[in-house]
């Protein structure tokens, strides 16, 4: 038996991935998380205006860069995390956090300076989130050959978000600022166009009462809408992916530095030209690049799971509202509360590692404002309900 007070930031990485999206639904895929840990979340203040104001593709960045400068302190050590559009919750061993809080202080401090975005970072002990009655079971996805993302149920990242934005004063992050480090963050691709008619992007929240039961009836529709393979309703395909001038990279890459001068922003431009050559006029210098890219939507996280079910799908028409027909079924039931917002492309922010297999992850999100705009109809329906989920 293990002892209790052996350190055990090494629990996720232990944790066995499955690779079927139905299988989010099985009880016994599911890890408590030990007290050892931090759970830390980040969100945009004043999104909703930004996105409205026509700033989503910036919201997305810097909710994404979250994740990049946690890996960023971490090195290649295996956290989980989500990412949602306008913020991420990610979870971190207590041996790591002072450092963890010190670079989201920098990113804080960049996000505000360069992109005129304010951004709300806390951390709340995961002891403190069991101690009020909340409980975070984690599994594993294993979207492609060597690269998993997190599962979460049990509503204690609900726990801790109310707690940050409840007592900002003891659990929203400040102190020491660390320069962050922005390496491998990336968002080089112009959106990309639907494929049938319209991006959809889609939040349900199953009622606690009904949550195993209801969420395979809503992943078992969505197959079948699907014709069996949510994989076919991946946004993110290589046909449709078209990389950025020259120019707008580096107007992009420029946000990311305090000074152009340094020797990581030479880099950085260097990669670009590469990059150009490679994606852009799609010159054949490697084929490990051409791997890459076709590797991309492999790589990305169009659907998963946090106590919300959350998906960015390419749906004709008719698929859109047979959707939103039998959500709606399941709303006036009693069942579940969900967000659906529709627009002609979705957003691919991208953190690369390097190009190899397993090593990159593409996050996305749908054009517009995406899953920040489903959210609204999302807390509508809840607020109407009086449900304590909101």
């Amino acid at each position: 038996m293990a002892n209790p007070l052996e350190p055990t930031k090494h629990f996720y990485g232990g944790i066995p991935s499955f690779n079927r999206f139905s299988s989010l639904v099985e009880r016994d895929r599911y890890h408590e998380f030990p007290d050892d840990w931090h759970i830390v979340i980040t969100d945009v203040k004043g999104s909703t205006k930004a996105i409205e104001a026509g700033r989503y593709k910036d919201v997305n960045t810097v909710g994404a860069a979250t994740i990049a400068v946690i890996q960023n302190v971490l090195g290649r050590f295996e956290f989980p995390f989500v990412f949602g559009g306008d913020g991420a919750t990610v979870l971190v061993p207590d041996e790591y956090i002072e450092r963890v809080k010190a670079s989201l202080m920098g990113l804080k401090s960049l996000s505000k300076s360069t992109f005129g975005l304010e951004l709300r970072a806390g951390a709340v002990p995961m002891s403190e989130v069991h101690s009020r009655g909340g409980s975070v079971e984690i599994a594993k996805f294993e979207i492609t050959k060597g690269r998993s993302i997190a599962f979460f149920r049990g509503g204690g990242l609900t726990v801790a978000e109310k707690l940050i934005k409840a007592e900002a004063g003891k659990y929203e992050i400040e102190g020491e600022l660390r320069e962050p480090s922005m390496q491998g963050l990336s968002c080089r691709w112009r959106p990309i166009s639907n494929r049938r008619g319209r991006i959809l992007s889609l939040l349900v929240a199953a009622r606690p009462e009904f949550q195993e039961s209801t969420l395979k009836e809503v992943v078992d529709f969505l197959e079948s809408v699907f014709e069996g393979s949510l994989d076919s309703a991946n946004p993110a395909a290589y046909a449709g992916m078209a990389y950025k001038s020259f120019l707008q990279c580096v107007r992009d890459e420029i946000r990311y530095h305090r000074s152009v001068f340094s020797r990581d922003f030479l880099s950085r431009i260097c990669e670009i030209l590469f990059c150009q050559l490679v994606f852009r006029l799609r010159l054949p210098l490697n084929p490990a690049t051409d791997h890459y890219a076709r590797a991309i939507p492999s790589h990305s996280d169009f659907r998963k799971f946090d106590d919300l079910l959350r998906m960015i799908v390419d749906c004709s028409e008719e698929q859109v509202e047979r959707i939103r027909g039998f959500l709606e079924n399941l709303r006036l039931q009693g069942k579940v509360y969900f967000g659906l917002f529709e627009s002609p492309t979705c957003l691919m922010t991208c953190f690369v590692e390097s190009i190899q297999d397993g090593d990159h992850i593409h996050f996305i999100d749908g054009g517009d404002g995406g899953y920040a705009m489903a959210a609204k109809q999302l807390k509508s329906q809840m607020k109407e309900g009086q449900s304590d989920l909101c």
